[in-house]
C-alpha cells in the first residue's frame, strides 16, 4: 500500500475508518491461536501493520513475539499511538523483499494488504511469505474478493485487486501452502459493502 496512506492525513484517516474489528478478525485470530497453542514463545510477523489495529489483538490473544512491517512511516506513528504501553517491533520493509532469514516465524498475519499486489507479482509476494515461515507454520491472508478484477479508488487513487477463492487457493498451493479454511464476508466500509475473502493456510512440513 503506497501513495495516499504514506501521508500523515491518509494514515490518520485510515486509523479512523479502520479502527474497530466488529468480530471481523477476532475469530480468525482465535483460530490461529488454536493452531499455535502447543508452541511456546511464538514468533508472529504481520505484513502491513497499518494503524496497529490487528497488532493489538494479536498481542492480547497470542502474547507472542511480534514483528510488524509496513512501508508507511505515518502508519507506524498511528500503530504506536494505538498500542501505547505495548512493545511493537516495527520495521520499514516491503513485503516483496523481506529482510529476514528463511524459516524465522511461526505464523504470518497479512490482513487486507495483498489486494494491493498485482496478479503479476502476487505469487512472488506469497513465495516471500512462505520463505520466512518455518515448516508447518501458519499464514493468514485476507483480500477483497468480488471475483477477479481490478478497481481504482477515485479519491485515494489506490488500486485494489480482487481475488476469487479459486485464484487465491491456486496461488497458495503453487508456492507450497495448504489451505486449511476459508470464509467470505461483506462489511460496510467507505460508504459501501465490500466483500472480503479470508484464508488460513499452512506451510507444508519438510
Amino acid at each position: 500500500m503506497s501513495g495516499y496512506y504514506e501521508t500523515l492525513n491518509g494514515a490518520e484517516e485510515y486509523a479512523r475508518t479502520h479502527s474497530t474489528i466488529p468480530d471481523f478478525y477476532e475469530r480468525d485470530i482465535q483460530l490461529l491461536v488454536d493452531y499455535l497453542h502447543p508452541i511456546k514463545d511464538e514468533k508472529i510477523l504481520e505484513l502491513g501493520v497499518g494503524s496497529g489495529r490487528d497488532a493489538k489483538l494479536l498481542l492480547q490473544m497470542l502474547g507472542s513475539s511480534y514483528t510488524g512491517i509496513d512501508i508507511s512511516y505515518p502508519m507506524f506513528l498511528q500503530a504506536r499511538q494505538n498500542n501505547e504501553g505495548r512493545f511493537l517491533n516495527l520495521s520499514d520493509q516491503n513485503l516483496m523483499h523481506l529482510a529476514f532469514p528463511g524459516s524465522t516465524f511461526d505464523a504470518i498475519w497479512a490482513a487486507a494488504v495483498f489486494h494491493h499486489i498485482s496478479p503479476a507479482q502476487f505469487r512472488e509476494g506469497l513465495a516471500e511469505a512462505h520463505r520466512v515461515l518455518r515448516p508447518g507454520g501458519h499464514f493468514f491472508i485476507s483480500v477483497r474478493s468480488n471475483g477477479d478484477f481490478e478497481e481504482i479508488d477515485p479519491r485515494t487513487k489506490l488500486t485494489y485487486y480482487h481475488y476469487s477463492v479459486a485464484t487465491l487457493t491456486q496461488a497458495l498451493d503453487q508456492v507450497g501452502f495448504e489451505t486449511l479454511s476459508h470464509s467470505q464476508v461483506s462489511i460496510p466500509l467507505e460508504g459501501r459493502s465490500i466483500s472480503y475473502l479470508k484464508m488460513l493456510a499452512q506451510k507444508n512440513p519438510q
